[in-house]
């Protein structure tokens, strides 16, 4: 599109790809964009949620998502790289068996979650200001030192970076049955939170 806004005002069925190369494409209510195309956000280009949840086939580029109070739902089956941002007190919620790679720090407030495939985080803040929960079949890793508060429903957890250097800290850990820690550190890989462990860890 332009540099105007294309508003999405009826439930969208189609499976191309969708680019956002200029201006916002915004949706008009919920889950009006079509759930089975993978998104590319364009540098200066904007996705709008609107306080709209919506399921899309997946997001990469480094323009902006604006949530407002609304959730995006990444069904992926491919691996994407995003390093725009992606702001407003919505959540994010990652399904399928993609991989989502954040790039950039976010400002968005409501939560990650992991549901399926893996998100990497390559930076400090990449998964913005709210708790992460990550479930079965999920994996969260981490490229950077984060500060969060992490629940594993049966998820794993893994770190990229070099050994000696801090990988989740300030917040607390919460581990139920199935769930998988993979990291360098040891006692180091947790500082000034709390692990609450539920099951067996082994």
């Amino acid at each position: 599109i332009g540099l105007g806004t294309l508003l999405f005002d009826a439930i969208s069925t189609y499976l191309s790809a969708t680019h956002v190369n200029a201006g916002t494409v915004r949706a008009g209510g919920a889950n009006f964009l079509a759930a089975g195309s993978l998104f590319t956000i364009v540098d200066g280009a904007t996705l709008d949620l609107a306080g709209h949840s919506q399921t899309i086939g997946g997001l990469s580029g480094s323009g902006t998502v604006a949530l407002g109070a609304g959730t995006i739902t990444l069904n992926q089956a491919t691996d994407t790289h995003f390093d725009g941002h992606i702001s407003g007190s919505g959540a994010l919620i990652k399904g399928g068996p993609g991989s989502l790679e954040l790039v950039s720090p976010q400002s968005f407030s409501g939560g990650l979650e992991i549901n399926g495939g893996v998100v990497r985080l390559m930076t400090t803040a990449a998964s913005g200001s709210g708790s992460v929960n990550v479930n079965l079949d999920g994996t969260l890793h981490s490229n950077a030192s984060q500060s969060m508060a992490i629940t594993l429903g049966g998820g794993t957890i893994s770190s990229g970076i070099p050994v000696a250097t801090q990988v989740y800290t300030s917040g607390n850990l919460q581990v139920t049955a199935a769930s998988s820690v993979d990291l360098f550190y040891g006692a180091n890989a947790f500082t000034n939170g709390e692990v609450s462990i539920t099951g067996v860890l082994s």
